[in-house]
């Protein structure tokens, strides 16, 4: 895989995102503590939960960092769902694309 795509199952430590390019989540039975960092000028962040067989895929950003100017966490309760990322200020996201229906919140 490139710097650019990551494969993951969210196993102790593989919690992280990548902040600009494709994370690939193998989410199992579900995951409840994946991350996502701050957004640099010029990212973009692609978050496809690949497959789940119960629970959902939680991914939070730091205290301060959003998703969509409100929101700070996203989760991914079905296969093939996605969210697509792109900097928007140092403190926020901007969601391009939800497919699937990948629910925001801020908890």
């Amino acid at each position: 895989m490139s710097d650019f795509v990551k494969s993951t199952s969210g196993a102790a430590g593989a919690k992280a995102c990548l902040t600009n390019g494709l994370t690939i989540i193998a989410g199992g039975t579900g995951i409840a503590d994946m991350t996502l960092g701050a957004p640099s000028p010029g990212h973009r962040a692609v978050i496809r939960l690949a497959s789940i067989s119960s629970g959902t895929v939680v991914v939070t950003t730091p205290a301060g960092i959003t998703l969509d100017g409100t929101n700070n966490t996203a989760t991914f309760d079905a296969a093939n769902e996605a969210i697509s990322l792109v900097y928007n200020s140092a403190t926020a996201w901007a969601v391009e694309l939800n497919v699937g229906g990948v629910a925001l919140s801020d908890v």
